[in-house]
């Protein structure tokens, strides 16, 4: 008995009798493991028969059949220890891909005589197992690549009872996928208005990323975190609170698919212009007036914020304690209430209203603010004609001359309304 590389073993079998004559007739059956597999013609007085082990060991049973029943039957076991072939692998180098991309998995599997093989693999690619089946020798598999890092693939063959097993692995470097924020950001807006901030997460295969955090910053400081929508988007709007240069931070903090990235925008807030509305002013002295300023901003808007100051002719008008008069602005309107000083001549000034505020930009008006005299009417003069009586006479001495009467007694008995006091005494003195 033969067992070649193959395990195909050729036995030869001599059929002879007792007589050692050779025997031409009848037929050799081949039963393995007591179930007949085969019959062989005697020829010459032998049989030749090619036999391909299955297992490693088998039990192979030969009997000799002489239908003519001119020789009895007799019959042979064997006991076959086969060794199995050897199996080689060999897959195909993969370069260097990104996370998400799809690879083919190509793989060659044949014997020690190269012989290609069928059934079935196992390939294990990072922390994934699939199982995949050869056809004619050719593993080809599709893998789309899920974990980024340097891992292997490998490529397992079981074996048979006929076939070793086997396994090759061959390297491969996954790399995470960048990623790109593309904004849409106003560069200039007005004070108190909103920064409209719109962007869009994806990655370097122009894919929208879905469902990831992006963190807002403004000047350093964290907003809030918003998440891409379905098409990868976000919103935000926010409220400006100064005047200046506001940098809008967006940034992506990557995972294990995607590489981190971030995106910066200046946005300029710039003052929104404003108009003041004050209407010419005419006034009296000792009067307490009213002036209502009105202040709008270039939108039409009543102004919520911010004060003004008076000045008349270019003087700050103060209280009486010296300090500045600041007055609010409550929609839109700037209400003063101010007495004119007697002091002040009655002429026409020039009245500046001066508004200022953090959102706005400073601006001024001027109008015209007239002083007038104060209008007085004549009072009628009673006189009580008995204070004339108690007017003493005029006496000479040393050539002056002295009135001797109680003046303040007839000041205060006649009712003068409206003359100043000069006139009083003119009058008293004309009574005596």
């Amino acid at each position: 008995m033969i067992i070649d590389d193959k395990l195909d073993i050729i036995i030869n079998i001599k059929a002879e009798d007792k007589y050692n004559t050779t025997i031409n007739t009848g037929v050799i059956e081949v039963y393995q493991n007591n179930v007949l597999i085969d019959t062989i013609a005697v020829v010459n007085g032998s049989a030749t028969y090619k036999y391909t082990a299955v297992n490693k060991k088998e039990e192979v049973t030969f009997r000799y059949v002489d239908e003519t029943s001119a020789f009895t039957q007799n019959s042979i076991t064997k006991t076959i220890n086969a060794r199995q072939l050897d199996v080689h692998i060999t897959v195909d180098p993969i370069e260097t891909k990104y996370v998400g991309e799809t690879i083919t998995i190509k793989a060659t599997i044949k014997d020690e005589n190269d012989d290609l093989l069928d059934g079935s693999v196992i390939i294990k690619i990072g922390n994934d197992t699939v199982n995949t089946n050869v056809v004619n020798g050719i593993v080809n598999y599709n893998y789309t690549l899920k974990q980024a890092g340097t891992y292997n693939i490998t490529v397992s063959y079981l074996g048979t009872s006929r076939y070793t097993s086997a396994e090759e692995s061959i390297p491969i470097t996954v790399t995470k996928l960048n990623t790109k924020i593309t904004t849409n950001i106003p560069n200039t807006v007005k004070a108190l208005q909103n920064i409209t901030i719109n962007a869009t997460l994806k990655d370097s295969n122009d894919n929208i990323l879905i469902n990831k955090d992006i963190i807002l910053k403004i000047n350093g400081k964290t907003i809030t975190t918003l998440q891409t929508d379905a098409n990868g988007n976000i919103t935000y709007n926010y409220t400006t609170k100064n005047m200046g240069l506001y940098n809008i931070n967006l940034i992506y903090i990557g995972s294990d698919v995607y590489i981190a990235t971030n995106t910066s925008n200046i946005v300029s807030v710039e003052s929104l212009k404003t108009s003041i509305i004050l209407n010419n002013i005419t006034t009296k002295y000792n009067d307490t007036t009213t002036i209502t300023v009105g202040v709008v901003d270039e939108l039409g808007n009543n102004v919520t914020t911010g004060r003004v100051i008076l000045k008349i002719n270019g003087k700050t008008l103060k209280d009486t304690t010296g300090n500045i008069i600041f007055t609010d602005v409550v929609n839109g309107i700037a209400t003063v209430k101010y007495t004119i000083p007697s002091n002040f001549k009655a002429k026409s000034y020039t009245l500046t209203a001066v508004f200022s505020d953090n959102y706005y930009n400073r601006v001024d008006v001027t109008s015209k603010f007239d002083v007038i005299t104060q209008t007085k009417s004549l009072s009628t003069l009673r006189i009580d004609t008995s204070i004339i009586t108690d007017a003493k006479p005029i006496q000479s001495n040393n050539s002056k001359t002295t009135i001797q009467n109680k003046t303040s007694d007839i000041l205060e008995r006649i009712e003068i309304l409206g003359f100043p006091s000069i006139l009083q005494h003119i009058l008293v003195f004309f009574l005596i």
